[in-house]
């Protein structure tokens, strides 16, 4: 009997290595993900900040919004790329990027989905060609000028919105099955019990040193050392 039940016991610890070994990698590769989409539309909206500062035109908000969430996004996705155990307290932050992601995707993809709209010839069009140079706005042919660089700004905005969904699913089944919360908060006030026993035990020690100190000082004061100064015989008469 003890022989099955150790046997069992290994039985059952091979497989939650080898399930966790699986949720190690598949978090790998959505943080990989994230960190890719983040990167690129990154990259797209700096080239076109970069562009409508040479033309010295402001920047619309919702370009402003997307690339800071892409910077958030990518140094979330190199932080929690890292081999540390973090995924348990790492999935409320994948939840807030999705929705800013959406966000940012609905805020792009309101202007124009397709290459032939007013915004589209007028704004992201004409200043990705530097048809500025040329002519006034809307009166130069921009014809489809950066069409692909918008279309990819709006697909892996999206796709990088799904990748942060799906690592929040992926947290909250980890946090629910591996995490035990109960022990988790047992042992952070055992922590916290001995770090207040530590502090009272130190500064019981520091007021008796004090007290020892006051007294020796006190004894000192009441009797005076003798002087060693070496005192002259007595003359003879």
């Amino acid at each position: 009997m003890p022989n099955s039940e150790t046997a069992q016991m290994n039985g059952k610890h091979r497989e939650e290595e080898r399930e966790g070994t699986f949720h190690r990698v598949a978090t790998f590769l959505l943080r990989m993900s994230e960190l890719v989409c983040a990167v690129i539309v990154l990259g797209i909206l700096a080239r076109f900040t970069y562009l409508i500062g040479v033309a010295r035109v402001s920047v619309q908000g919702r370009i402003v919004y997307a690339l800071v969430v892409a910077c958030i996004a990518t140094a979330f996705s190199i932080l929690f790329c890292l081999p540390i155990n973090a995924l348990s307290i790492s999935f409320p932050f994948d939840f807030i990027l999705f929705v800013a992601w959406i966000v940012a995707f609905s805020l792009l993809a309101s202007e124009s989905r397709q290459c032939s709209s007013g915004w589209y010839r007028n704004y992201w069009g004409y200043y990705w060609g530097r048809w500025w140079r040329t002519g006034p706005v809307g009166t130069v042919p921009v014809g489809r000028t950066g069409c692909g660089y918008w279309r990819t700004t709006l697909a892996f905005s999206f796709l990088a919105s799904m990748a942060h969904l799906l690592s929040f699913i992926l947290g909250i089944y980890i946090f629910r099955k591996y995490v035990r919360v109960k022990d988790t908060v047992a042992k952070a006030k055992r922590q916290a019990g001995k770090l207040r026993k530590s502090h009272s035990s130190t500064h019981l020690a520091n007021g008796a040193n004090g007290a020892t100190s006051t007294r020796q000082g006190s004894a000192a004061t009441d009797n005076p050392p003798m002087s060693t100064v070496p005192r002259e015989p007595a003359q003879q008469v």
